[in-house]
């Protein structure tokens, strides 16, 4: 849809994913859809209207969802609903109004989203969040624009979201929280989720609040559909093997590795015997009817990805215990060359030099988390993100 009724018409959506017995313990996260918003899929006479209904929904569906996060309503950085920076603000200071206004228990529920790709966007919601004190009454906090921040032609040096959340845990310490919950949309690659677990760890040592990041990302959909990718775990070794499952590469033999096809079905074997699935086979249950993939042949290596996730997540927090103190002793070298070979083993990075590059933006982030200093965070968005801002709001005053 291109106007308000959409947040309407996913009623359906939702019952239908909610009312299934399979379901029935599965938290669900709301997306606002401000990514789509960025890139223009709603007009602009409808932004209000959708806003209202959006919070409509989240009230009236409350029992079926876990968590949802507050509308966040940007340009992107070609297209932009907003004609300036002061119109922008205005909508979102009654997005972030309404979302306040909801009663505390489900309040509780609600993500507040932050921005940060540009100094006018870094600068309008630090106003609106913490400025003007609308932060204090969320418990949980998200941040969006990460995929476009991360493609800046003056790479931070430092891992993105490091920024955002340094304004929240400056934030949760004037509040003396104990626990925080923090969401990275659209932000799931291998190196991100190893980061992390070591900013969590970081976090309880230094500050002393239990922090919980969360993430998503469509990436696992896409490699399945689009390109036909999975990720093949080694259990021993805790690594993956990247492998294209097209239907002209699925029975070429890997040097070192083997047969593809019998290699793939072991491993969605793996991942579904234990829930009751399979087993599955070749002969069987065919992933491609001659080049066109069969109903399985979307299904399986998509449950597949999904339980590569999972084990993801585990041998990065095993990493994570075994590599974070070496940073708290202060053996930053030692804590890089463990970080850039467990991002090697992962399939992270395709070579020493990419992997040292990022153990040392983890350092850096490490180091920023530290010492909460908001004057620098503010300096690093003037001077890399700056180019990432729509010219709607970059050459028009932040409203004050």
């Amino acid at each position: 849809a291109t106007n308000h009724l959409a947040a309407r018409r996913f009623g359906k959506v939702l019952d239908a994913v909610t009312i299934p017995r399979h379901m029935k313990d599965t938290v669900l996260y709301l997306d606002s859809a401000g990514f789509q918003i960025q890139n223009g899929f709603i007009a602009p006479e409808y932004l209000r209207d959708y806003a209202a209904d959006y919070y409509h929904f989240i009230q009236t569906n409350a029992d079926g969802l876990g968590y949802a996060f507050t509308l966040d309503l940007t340009p992107g950085t070609k297209v932009s609903v907003f004609s300036s920076a002061r119109e922008m603000y205005e909508m979102n200071r009654v997005s972030l109004e309404t979302a306040s206004a909801l009663p505390k228990d489900l309040r509780n529920k609600v993500l507040a989203v932050t921005q940060f790709r540009g100094p006018v966007l870094y600068a309008t919601f630090r106003r609106l969040l913490f400025e003007e004190g609308r932060a204090a009454r969320f418990q949980r906090f998200a941040v969006g624009g990460l995929a476009v921040s991360s493609r800046s032609s003056k790479p931070l040096p430092c891992f993105p979201y490091v920024i955002p959340l340094s304004d929240v845990l400056m934030h949760a310490n004037a509040r003396n929280m104990a626990e925080l919950h923090f969401h990275v949309l659209g932000n799931a690659e291998r190196h991100d989720v190893l980061a992390h677990c070591l900013v969590e760890r970081h976090v309880r040592r230094k500050h002393g609040i239990r922090l919980r990041i969360t993430h998503d990302s469509s990436t696992v959909f896409k490699k399945v559909t689009k390109e036909r990718s999975v990720w093949l775990p080694d259990l021993v070794n805790h690594s993956f093997h990247d492998v294209n499952i097209a239907s002209n590469h699925l029975y070429l033999v890997d040097p070192g590795h083997g047969s593809r096809i019998n290699l793939v079905y072991q491993a969605i074997n793996n991942a579904l015997l234990p829930y009751g699935l399979g087993p599955f086979s070749d002969a069987k249950h065919p992933l491609y009817e001659g080049s066109r993939a069969t109903t399985l042949g979307n299904f399986l290596p998509m449950m597949l990805m999904l339980n590569v996730y999972a084990r993801l997540d585990e041998w990065c927090e095993e990493a994570a215990d075994a590599l974070y103190p070496y940073y708290a002793a202060g053996q930053v070298g030692e804590f890089e060359r463990g970080v850039a070979t467990t991002l090697l083993r992962l399939g992270a990075r395709n070579s020493v030099e990419e992997a040292f590059v990022i153990a040392r933006a983890l350092t850096k982030s490490l180091d920023m988390l530290t010492s909460l200093d908001l004057d620098r965070c503010t300096y690093l968005v003037n001077r890399h993100l700056a180019a990432q801002e729509h010219p709607s709001i970059r050459r028009t005053p932040v409203y004050r």
